[in-house]
């Protein structure tokens, strides 16, 4: 998947209804889906982080009281900063001066390998997310300068798979033991499958749904 492991990175969440849902991040080791039978979601685990505008809470492994109650129709701004190790947490572009900003820091966050976007909800909540880029909607609230969005992430790296499938075309032209031209970068057919360079999730178990972004 595409992992942001250094960087500023931020996206919006359009709340369309304000119930139950914890919005942030997850690392490379998240596995909520695993236990979402169970109702474990972002935040649940030592590998995620969340906010939760609904009962006032970030999560990390536990609850702690924090926050704004959001309302339908708010946007949940989501920062990461993988080079200082910090999350923080807008609503409708507000931080400190509403008791939001900084949610996690320090040995509160130290995410194993890179992170991505990730939500969890019941199967009644409804938002929209923004994640910026080429094609994307423009933010309700931009971030600050430094930050990107975290589609810009994910069109880097198309970017660069295509490259390497250009190269990889131009040496299989060349080569004399190569009868026909193949269209992707590894051939997996005789062993184990790997990730895919981008790949969506989007799965209900139970009463509750979970959507990641990789």
């Amino acid at each position: 998947g595409v992992m942001l492991t250094s960087g500023k990175w931020y996206y919006e969440a359009i709340l369309e209804t304000a119930g139950c849902l914890q919005i942030g991040w997850a690392d490379g080791s998240f596995a909520g889906h695993c236990h979402a039978e169970r109702g474990d979601g972002c935040g649940d685990g030592p590998s995620s982080w969340a906010y939760d505008g609904w009962r006032r809470y970030r999560w990390h492994s536990m609850a702690t009281e924090w926050g704004c109650r959001w309302e339908e129709g708010d946007v949940v701004g989501c920062f990461v900063d993988m080079d200082s190790k910090v999350v923080s947490f807008t609503l409708n572009g507000r931080g400190e001066e509403i008791g939001m900003g900084v949610a996690f820091s320090g040995n509160g966050f130290r995410p194993v390998g890179g992170v991505y976007a990730c939500v969890s909800f019941n199967r009644r909540e409804k938002l929209r997310l923004i994640l910026g880029g080429s094609g994307s909607a423009p933010f309700k609230y931009p971030p600050p300068p430094g930050y990107r969005g975290v589609g810009e992430a994910v069109l880097d790296a198309v970017k660069e798979r295509d490259i390497l499938v250009a190269k990889e075309s131009v040496l299989q032209i060349d080569s004399e033991s190569e009868s026909r031209s193949k269209r992707f970068l590894c051939d997996f057919s005789d062993g184990d499958h790997g990730h895919e360079l981008m790949a969506w999730a989007h799965r209900y178990y139970g009463s509750a749904g979970s959507f990641f972004f990789w």
